[in-house]
């Protein structure tokens, strides 16, 4: 029973984590829509969903690995997991 439990705590902040990722792209795809622009050209490509996803995925293990028991830290997590990919792409380029 304790086994199971904590799995279903690492699913939840897996999955916290995940959304806590992605939800800046929500907040850009919330804007384009208040302003009535048309959606970023990033928004139709395949490419870029699936590289977000991988991130996503990244944040939610993340949050996993930090061992959070809080829901609004594995969000805060997540949300952080883009900026450390940027700031560690940028510092490995050639």
């Amino acid at each position: 029973m304790l086994e199971c439990r904590l799995r279903l705590v690492e699913i939840l902040t897996f999955v916290c984590g995940f959304l806590g990722s992605i939800v800046g792209e929500v907040f850009a795809m919330d804007e384009s829509f208040r302003k009535e622009e048309p959606l970023s050209p990033r928004f139709h490509k395949l490419g870029f969903w699936l590289v977000r996803i991988v991130i996503a995925g990244f944040g939610g293990a993340l949050a996993v690995l930090y061992r959070v028991q809080n829901p609004i830290a594995a969000l805060q997590i997540g949300a952080s997991a883009p900026l450390i990919y940027m700031g560690s792409s940028k510092r490995y380029k050639a």
